[in-house]
Order: C-alpha cells, then structure tokens, then sequence
C-alpha cells in the first residue's frame, strides 16, 4: 500500500500533469499516514516509501521536512541497512 500511494503522490507532482490531483484534505490524510508509517512498527520496506512519499510532499508543506528530518535522524541508528541507505540519501537531499 505504501508503494501505490508513493507513485499516486509522485504521479500528482509530475511535471506534466496528469489527471491525478489530490485535495488539500487527502494530502493532510497522506502526510498522518505516511508519518504513522515511519514512525509506527512496520516493514522497512512500508518506511522507505513513506519517507519518499514525505520528501515530495515537504514541496508544498514546509513544516514536513523538519520533521521528517528529526524523525530519521533519532531513529537511524536502529534500523536496517536498508533503511539507513535510504535515510542518508533523504537527508542529503533535505540539507
């Protein structure tokens, strides 16, 4: 599930446009999904495409990307390889 609502979120963001819009609703329904996802105890696999799902959405919400900053900076260290991986190259592209 994560993962569709990662390419419904890139697919809203497209520079050419495509039929996919969200409302400003869903978009806040997205962004407390997708923190519940990284933040909860789920599949690393669930948390990789959350935190890709929140670097796009930080574009229009400025207040995500301090978070989704914290977030990944306290829980780095236990984690997966994986999820260090994919963390490191968030955080890169935050700062």
């Amino acid at each position: 599930m994560s993962k569709v609502i990662y390419l419904l979120i890139e697919a809203h963001y497209k520079i050419e446009k495509t039929d996919i819009h969200f409302t400003e609703n869903q978009l806040q329904e997205l962004i407390e999904i997708n923190f519940d996802w990284l933040i909860g105890d789920t599949k690393v696999a669930s948390k990789v495409y959350a935190m890709r799902s929140l670097l796009l959405l930080g574009k229009d919400f400025n207040w995500i990307l301090p978070e989704l900053q914290s977030v990944l900076t306290k829980d780095f260290s236990s984690h997966t390889a994986a999820y260090k991986a994919v963390s490191k190259h968030i955080l890169k592209k935050i700062k």
